[in-house]
């Protein structure tokens, strides 16, 4: 069985952590960078997480289909809503991201989307 959603959202967090104790100027210029993407602005928050959540899946990225995943859920996306952006993204990444829809559908079921 693959590594569990959860898991992998506490791992990068750990990553992190370390990244913050080692290269504590670049780890606060990283942690800036996403609060200023993730920011409210004329995009909501919820759709970046959506559309994040469809990069992860077109990147084919197991670590960030799970914390987009929790981020897009936190942030009130429903499993529906997940859904149309896997659609798109197998649009834009055929086969391939079709592969890695398991990985969201772990993170829909361990996040519990409505």
């Amino acid at each position: 069985m693959a590594e569990s959603s959860k898991s992998m959202v506490d791992d990068i967090g750990g990553t992190l952590k370390s990244l913050g104790e080692d290269s504590p100027d670049f780890a606060a210029s990283f942690s800036k960078l996403i609060m200023e993407a993730k920011k409210e602005g004329s995009i909501s928050p919820k759709v970046k997480e959506l559309i994040a959540v469809g990069m992860a899946l077109v990147l084919r990225c197991h670590y960030c289909i799970a914390i987009h995943t929790k981020d897009a859920i936190d942030a009130g996306v429903t499993k529906k809503e997940l859904i149309e952006v896997a659609n798109l993204a197998v649009m834009m990444g055929g086969g391939p991201v079709a592969t890695y829809l398991r990985y969201l559908y772990d993170a829909i079921e361990e996040f519990g989307a409505k």
